[in-house]
């Protein structure tokens, strides 16, 4: 990961394209603490979380998952995985900078729940949007908690409980994003609105920010370590292995 800091903008890049971004354990624990560690720097007023190469993020790393099953310390691993990653989407929601995210390509899983933990999302038309965590057995209940209230619950759950894959123009019909611009025009659309921001009072949009974040529901870490103890998770993580189905019978 790379965080830079232009002065009133910083900006934190997730950096591990060769693998779509996908965060392991420490990458987690990287971004919270860069969110913390800007929170309190005084100069800057926004901060903009992009992803480098053809993707923003598509989730949590599932070979670090893989390895722990083989290693018969998954319940370890999918613990260390869960309270990592509540630490960073919390960092983002109550860091005292308005958070962008520039989103191009994957935006998928833990990905997905970074930009719903963002204040403003700006996608690229090539980007795509899914929670497959379902498909192999996993449930982030921490991105049912942000996705319900962005878009609505009928919505939330067609694409929770289906993992369908849906694209930029629908999240923004559906109002999971802010706005749609061309590949090449991302960067620059983002500058220019962290430029307005920069107009603003900071004390007014840490206000506004923490006002609008205090209605969310609060993040239950025990709720994600619930859903990650069914033997489902690990039958789910293991056909993934094999590059087989998994069975939910047999379990």
């Amino acid at each position: 990961m790379r965080v830079v800091n232009n002065g009133r903008v910083a900006k934190v890049t997730l950096d591990r394209p060769e693998v779509k971004n996908c965060l392991r354990i420490e990458d987690y624990r990287a971004v919270a603490e860069a969110f913390n560690s800007l929170s309190s720097e005084s100069s800057i007023h926004c901060v903009v979380l992009t992803g480098s190469g053809d993707s923003f993020c598509s989730g949590g790393d599932l070979g670090q998952i893989r390895a722990s099953v083989r290693e018969g310390a998954f319940q370890d691993v999918s613990e260390r995985f869960a309270r990592a990653a509540i630490d960073a989407f919390s960092a983002i929601e109550k860091c005292s900078k308005i958070v962008i995210s520039a989103v191009d390509g994957y935006c998928q899983a833990g990905g997905l729940s970074l930009a719903l933990c963002s204040d403003i999302v700006i996608a690229t038309d090539r980007s795509t949007f899914r929670v497959p965590e379902g498909l192999v057995g996993l449930a982030d209940t921490f991105v049912a908690s942000r996705l319900a209230p962005r878009v609505g619950m009928t919505k939330a759950k067609w694409l929770i409980l289906l993992a369908d894959q849906f694209d930029a123009r629908e999240a923004l019909a559906w109002g999971l994003i802010n706005e749609i611009c061309g590949e090449t025009d991302l960067a620059a659309r983002v500058d220019s609105i962290a430029e307005r921001l920069a107009t603003i009072a900071p004390n007014s949009l840490t206000e506004y920010k923490r006002a609008m974040n205090g209605t969310l529901p609060p993040f239950d870490v025990n709720v994600m370590l619930r859903a990650q103890e069914s033997p489902f998770a690990v039958e789910g993580i293991t056909a993934f292995i094999e590059k087989r189905k998994p069975s939910w019978i047999s379990t």
